[in-house]
């Protein structure tokens, strides 16, 4: 090879190699709030982890026989079910419609289900592919 042609097959090299980084480089939460897995108990039993609110890992696996749909919820001074649309939210519980969504510009915010924009309370845009009320 030339050295132009070495020099040449260098620089896509890097700029290759800084695509991929630019790429892989965006980390994306270990799990997401109001996200819960199940666990193995001591017991035999199943427990159910709950995202913490950093979203960089799960909470300690409760073996109290309780399960996320009926008793959901962290201390997170938010009256259950007391948040409308768009208010902050941590977890589904948190909202009236049960359905804390992540929006990438605003944050958790409530939000409700649909299937149509007609389903959705102003000032939202519509359905997401989610079947969530987008957030303007």
């Amino acid at each position: 090879m030339t050295p132009r042609r070495t020099f040449g097959a260098l620089v896509l090299g890097v700029v290759a190699v800084a695509i991929v980084a630019a790429c892989t480089g965006h980390e994306q939460p270990t799990c997401y709030a109001g996200e819960y897995r199940s666990c193995s108990c001591a017991s035999g039993a199943t427990g159910y982890q709950q995202c913490l609110p950093t979203q960089d890992g799960f909470g300690a696996c409760p073996c109290d026989g309780k399960t996320p749909v009926a008793d959901a919820g962290i201390d997170t001074g938010i009256e259950p079910g007391s948040r409308q649309y768009l208010e902050g939210c941590v977890a589904d519980v948190d909202c009236a419609s049960h359905v804390c969504g992540v929006f990438p510009t605003r944050g958790n915010k409530c939000s409700k289900p649909c299937m149509s924009a007609d389903d959705c309370p102003a000032p939202s845009p519509g359905c997401n592919p989610q079947l969530i009320c987008r957030s303007p």
